[in-house]
């Protein structure tokens, strides 16, 4: 890890190693965490849920009292 400007959106981060070649070797780009976790697609953007749809769990007229 080194600290410097990310090749990719330009801002000044902590930048991480990435692959070319996506086998974790060698050559490399040094990218911020951000850029590489998007360019594998790490961290989606979260999407809100209905917990309870999403549980399973029964609602409305099957409620339990």
């Amino acid at each position: 890890m080194k600290i410097g400007k990310c090749p990719k959106c330009q801002k000044n981060h902590i930048l991480t190693r990435h692959s070319k070649t996506g086998s974790h070797r060698p050559p490399f780009v040094w990218r911020c965490r951000r850029c590489h976790d998007e360019e594998h697609g790490f961290n989606p953007p979260r999407k809100k849920i209905n917990k309870k749809v999403h549980r399973g769990t029964p609602f409305g007229k099957h409620k339990k009292k």
